[in-house]
């Protein structure tokens, strides 16, 4: 199970990253989280997002996912999960490191192909309003960690970071470290 994690006013979420395809109705509030995005045929697909660790969940731990449609439905489900679902918004995603540098820099092919699948349209089968993302910047995992370590919910420091930081990120399917050095 992946967790997703948003901060929002002051507030953390964090619950099961579970998805299927098609339309799953196990309860009645099970609609409301089911989306429609194209899938990677070009065609009209239902995702239902759930919270129903019962094995019939799609296993998000493939290769592709970052740039999948199930990745998508995500974090529109997050984005509606967070109180944000009917706001445009700017979002910032992140690649494993070994995923997000290719040789000696980024892997600019697949953080464009991240971005441009963020971008691709997420609707809401009952017409639930869905956020507008009107940007979306990629960043590589453990990088963000350190970030959210090193930064309050202000934007303050919360410890020095002139000292070298070695930041160990576990993942559902990669762990990456970063060094970061001095300065």
């Amino acid at each position: 199970i992946i967790n997703c994690y948003f901060k929002t006013n002051e507030r953390c979420f964090k619950y099961p990253s579970l998805i299927k395809s098609g339309v799953v109705l196990g309860k009645q509030s099970d609609l409301i989280h089911t989306y429609i995005t194209k899938s990677e045929n070009g065609q009209d697909q239902k995702y239902t997002a759930t919270s129903k660790s019962d094995g019939e969940a799609a296993n998000t731990r493939f290769n592709s996912y970052p740039t999948s449609p199930e990745n998508r439905v995500m974090i529109h489900h997050a984005l509606r999960r967070s109180g944000v679902g009917d706001a445009e918004v700017n979002i910032a995603t992140s690649l494993p490191v070994s995923e997000y540098y290719f040789n000696d820099g980024p892997n600019k092919a697949l953080i464009e192909q991240k971005t441009v699948n963020v971008m691709i349209p997420v609707v809401s089968s009952i017409n639930e309003k869905c956020a507008n993302i009107v940007s979306s910047k990629v960043y590589p995992e453990s990088v963000s960690a350190w970030i959210d370590f090193l930064l309050d919910e202000n934007g303050d420091y919360r410890v020095s970071s002139s000292k070298p930081s070695v930041i160990i990120d576990i993942g559902g399917r990669t762990t990456d470290t970063a060094k970061i050095l001095d300065g």
